[in-house]
């Protein structure tokens, strides 16, 4: 039954804000503590936390959820490298009384990994004692979403899972655009490592929220109970202006050229006809 809750949970929240009004139906159906450990979409900027735009609003849908809802993650210094461009202060996201924000080391590394491990495994171990629902996001070799599930493992605790990414094919081609060396064999050697890890976390998981068909394909026949979800994030300001939109129906109404723009990935099932690229 709680697996089943979460799976409708996660589906609207990953919506976008389109779901935000739907997820609120949900408020008698799912209560409790929410802990999620994920990667990096935090940073200071004038010692408060900031976060990412989009998991803002995945937030606000959490928060109308759940009694409480506590983010374990490291925490970005700067905008500079980070991806994090629309940022959004953890105090001006609705119901953020009711949300905890811890900031988990960033390391990405073994030596860095290894200096922080036994106090940062301390600390989740004390986290998933104390929440109802877990939500983790194992992404990396040294990352803390993959040390909270095997610590869910060891716990005998469920667990719910985002995969965003293929992750063979994703380190692959990282790994053929790499010089030869002992870096590349480094890496080759993280990612046989890491891919055992990977799919231990998805087979013990609760429920697999799948990020897209070519990560759903890649991974439904390991995780036991997978869920394809699409995380797109759309606002109003992201609709095209009133007046724009009826000068463009106009000029096609006027036997003007109908212009078609796409964005997206080039997977099989997305790739435009001549016939529609000639348009």
């Amino acid at each position: 039954e709680h697996a089943q809750r979460r799976i409708h949970a996660g589906q609207s929240i990953r919506r976008g804000t389109a779901a935000l009004q739907e997820t609120h139906m949900l408020n008698k159906q799912v209560k409790g503590r929410l802990l999620l450990v994920i990667p990096p979409i935090a940073l200071m900027a004038g010692g408060h936390v900031e976060l990412d735009g989009d998991f803002a609003n995945n937030l606000t849908a959490y928060l109308r959820n759940f009694d409480h809802v506590t983010v374990a993650c490291p925490v970005l210094q700067s905008h500079v490298h980070s991806g994090l461009r629309n940022t959004i202060p953890l105090a001006k996201i609705e119901g953020h009384e009711r949300a905890a924000f811890l900031s988990l080391p960033y390391t990405y590394r073994e030596d860095r990994h290894l200096r922080h491990y036994f106090s940062t495994k301390r600390l989740l171990r004390t986290e998933i004692q104390k929440a109802d629902y877990l939500l983790f996001s194992p992404h990396a070799m040294y990352d803390w979403s993959t040390l909270a599930a095997k610590l869910a493992i060891s716990m005998n605790r469920s667990y719910d899972m985002e995969g965003d990414w293929n992750l063979e094919n994703i380190l692959r081609m990282r790994l053929s655009e790499m010089p030869s060396g002992l870096k590349k064999i480094r890496k080759s050697m993280w990612l046989e490592q890491y891919r055992k890890v990977y799919y231990e976390c998805l087979g013990h998981s609760s429920v697999a929220l799948l990020q897209g068909q070519d990560v759903y394909d890649a991974y439904k026949h390991i995780a036991p109970n997978p869920q394809k979800v699409l995380n797109i994030q759309i606002t109003p300001d992201n609709y095209i202006p009133a007046g724009q939109l009826a000068a463009k129906l106009q000029r096609i109404k006027e036997g003007g050229p109908l212009r078609i723009a796409y964005a997206g990935r080039a997977i099989p099932a997305d790739r435009l006809s001549p016939r529609h690229r000639k348009c």
